[in-house]
């Protein structure tokens, strides 16, 4: 749990923080955007006073260079070569230039060389003195810029005279466009290269090969402006290079080939002092946080206290502590208001405890005859009130108690009397119970033999029924044979026939024989023998086969009236597998009943144990009940004694 005091701590830390922070950014902001402004103006206006002043430069190197060929025409036809050397010593001598050099009007000089296809030449022949850019010396060491003015017309002697000057006169010019301490300046040409800077390399890559250099990063820093340059149009522009912002101003130079000056200064440089001033504005934010973090705490310190030993003396009061003195804190504030409230709530409640004491020390000593002299304010009333009422409630209730004694001495003689009879009630019906108890139990063991009983007497039936159904199956087999008895005497009967045909047949043969043998005489005797011997075998067959079907005739009827007797018992057996079935389900029924009448039995049996249970209860109760009301009686003479010895208010 967070304290007061840390709590006002933080919050007033916060607000002097945000406060702080507020001031401290909103100063920053406007600084840095003033000094943004100073540094682009500074840089704008020295732009445009360094472009006058380089232009100022060239054109004195030009009119330098004029003055050299108005000596040189001074001469005529009758400047010696000699005379022309010791002219451009002394012009070098007290100018910027490096040398002189005379061509005449197809470029040639004294030395042997030619400059006919250089612009510089072809725009002073024309008549106008002529700056070009920067170009390489014969062993590539070092750049110059050329000059070139035009002897004037009308004299004796023509041509163009040319001054070089080292790339160093307009480096240092670059270099001294200082602004910063880091800051520098640079030209370009009306094609946006860069022909003078500080870095002897990026001017050698421009000249050497412009369309890489317009590549690299010194190429692509430039980039952004460069369209404006060569329009000849002046500006400003943002960009990094080397890792560091940059700003530049940038104004075409008079007196050039559309040549511009760049002035570039880096922002931190520029902002050196803006740094330095938020510095200082931190150091002073944060000494104002330290100021106020010790105003808050002396703050916190002073709020906190009295609030801290008021909630410590609470923290008392909590754990039952009254008589710890409450310190009164003098101030005239909240604070010193709640002390003073803190002091009169604690007296109270020990002028209420003290009272409600003192009413329950009187109740405790029997003395119901006390009242309250101390006043009760605010919502402390109800308790005092519900005193009152509590000894009021007391005072009834015990002369209520001390008349009910009295009552109950009186009753508890008559509840003893009824409670005699009743145990002796009891007693009779709990032999009764016991009596219907056992018959009970008699018939139970009868219901469970005559249920035993059925079980088995299902069971024989069950075995019975299924006796029957075998002998049913077994008959159908039996009259199936006699079918096939049936069926084979048929058959016999059948062959009997053909061997009756056969032996009719026989007979006639054997008689035809006996007459051919008649007709032969004495040859036909031994023939005649065979033919009666045929004949008496076909007698003897004929006989046979009409006792064959008369046996054949006498089975079949037999058959017959046996197979009628075996479908009237087939018929009779289903019967009594019916009613074999009808009685199984009959001692099923019996055996479930039964079963039902032990399972009530024995539920009777079970009540009839809590009836002979409880009566037995009765008993002990009616002759505890009346041990009770002998000592209920005893008890209602001592409740009457205590009573007696309140001093009640009737």
């Amino acid at each position: 749990m967070h304290s007061i005091r840390s709590k006002i701590l933080v919050g007033g830390l916060a607000v002097i923080l945000f406060i702080g922070l507020a001031i401290g950014i909103t100063v920053g902001i406007i600084n840095y955007r003033a000094a943004i402004s100073d540094m682009e103006s500074i840089i704008t206006t020295s732009a445009t006073t360094y472009a006058k002043s380089v232009a100022n430069e060239i054109k004195l190197l030009k009119y330098e260079l004029e003055k050299v060929t108005s000596t040189v025409a001074g001469y005529g036809g009758n400047l010696s070569d000699t005379r022309l050397r010791e002219i451009f010593e002394e012009a070098s001598a007290n100018t910027e230039y490096k040398y002189f050099e005379l061509y005449d009007d197809l470029g040639n000089s004294s030395s042997g060389k030619n400059i006919a296809d250089t612009d510089y030449f072809q725009i002073a022949k024309s008549g106008v003195t002529f700056m070009s850019g920067p170009r390489l010396t014969e062993d590539g060491q070092a750049f110059e810029i050329f000059v070139a003015a035009r002897l004037p017309e009308g004299g004796r002697q023509s041509g163009v005279v040319v001054g070089a000057l080292d790339l160093n006169v307009f480096t240092r010019i670059a270099v001294s466009l200082n602004l910063s301490g880091s800051g520098y300046g640079y030209f370009l040409d009306k094609e946006g290269s860069i022909i003078v800077h500080p870095d002897y390399e990026i001017v050698r890559d421009f000249v050497t090969d412009p369309s890489a250099a317009r590549q690299s990063e010194a190429g692509k820093a430039v980039s952004g402006f460069v369209e404006d340059i060569r329009q000849g149009k002046s500006g400003s522009y943002t960009y990094e290079y080397k890792g560091q912002k940059r700003y530049v101003a940038y104004r075409p130079i008079d007196n050039t080939d559309g040549w511009s000056l760049a002035v570039m200064a880096i922002y931190d440089d520029m902002l050196k002092d803006f740094y330095s001033e938020m510095r200082a504005i931190i150091i002073i934010c944060a000494a104002m946080l330290l100021i106020g973090a010790a105003f808050c705490v002396a703050i916190a310190t002073g709020i906190s206290r009295p609030i801290v030993y008021v909630t410590e003396r609470l923290k008392l009061l909590a754990a039952g502590d009254l008589h710890t003195p409450v310190k009164v804190i003098r101030k005239k504030d909240e604070t010193g208001v709640l002390s003073a409230a803190l002091k009169t709530t604690i007296d109270r409640l020990n002028q209420y405890i003290n009272d409600i004491a003192l009413i329950l020390g009187s109740i405790a000593d029997k003395n119901l005859r006390i009242e309250s002299g101390s006043e009760y304010q605010g919502d402390f009333k109800p308790i005092r009130e519900s005193l009152d009422r509590i000894v009021d409630a007391l005072n009834m209730a015990l002369l209520q108690v001390r008349e009910s004694a009295q009552r109950v001495t009186a009753g508890s003689l008559q509840v003893d009397y009824n409670a005699q009879a009743l145990s002796q009630a009891t007693t009779e019906q709990a032999a009764t119970v016991e009596e219907l108890a056992a018959t009970i139990a008699t018939i139970s063991e009868q219901i469970k033999v005559s249920e035993e009983s059925a079980r088995t007497a299902d069971a024989l039936s069950s075995e019975a029924a299924e006796d029957v159904i075998k002998g049913n199956e077994y008959m159908q087999q039996l009259l199936r044979a006699m079918n096939d008895i049936t069926e084979s005497s048929q058959e016999i009967s059948k062959i009997n026939k053909v061997i009756e045909d056969i032996a009719f047949q026989t007979n006639i043969l054997a008689l035809n024989a006996a007459v051919e043998a008649a007709r032969a005489g004495e040859a036909g005797k031994g023939f005649a023998v065979v033919a009666d011997e045929v004949r008496n075998l076909a007698q003897k067959c004929a006989e046979a086969a009409m006792s064959t079907n008369a046996l054949i005739a006498s089975s079949l009827e037999t058959v017959r009236k046996g197979a009628e007797l075996t479908d009237e018992t087939a018929s009779a057996l289903t019967m009594i597998v019916e009613k074999v079935r009808h009685v199984e389900k009959l001692i099923d029924d019996i055996a479930f009943a039964a079963s039902e009448q032990t399972i009530a039995v024995e539920s009777i049996n079970e009540g009839m144990s809590q009836i002979a249970q409880v009566t037995q209860n009765n008993s002990a109760s009616a002759q505890e009940g009346a041990a009770a009301s002998e000592e209920l009686r005893e008890q209602a003479e001592v409740l009457k004694t205590i009573v007696e010895a309140f001093k009640l208010a009737e």
